[in-house]
């Protein structure tokens, strides 16, 4: 199997922290010398090693904030009312604005 190449463009935020060593995150990823996408994945601590994930284009990232969008809170929080509280600091980072790098279309997606 050939060597995958990756750089991480841009850290956005850490979904969950696994206590292993390994985080689930949102970055902005090149792979194999291609575009920048918004790729959600567990990673190590040194960011070297990876597991699987989901990687998204521009378009399949608008169509996933846009339908995120649609869910009505209040069903939501019935669906989830048998999990355990989420406590403060287990809360994702906040999304910075310099995410907006990502074509212009991450701040749109978010904020519009």
């Amino acid at each position: 199997m050939a060597d995958v190449k990756f750089e991480i463009v841009r850290h956005i935020a850490v979904i969950s922290d696994k206590g292993s060593g390994w985080t689930r995150e949102i970055n902005l990823v090149k792979w194999n010398d291609g575009g920048t996408k918004v790729d959600i994945r567990d990673w190590n601590g040194s960011r070297e090693s990876m597991r699987k994930g989901i990687t998204l284009n521009r378009q399949e990232f608008l169509v996933l904030v846009k339908s995120l969008k649609k869910i009505d809170a209040k069903e939501l929080a019935e669906a989830y009312k048998s999990e355990p509280e989420v406590k403060e600091e287990q809360q994702p980072d906040a999304v910075s604005p310099e995410v907006a790098e990502f074509p212009g279309t991450l701040d749109l997606a978010v904020n519009g």
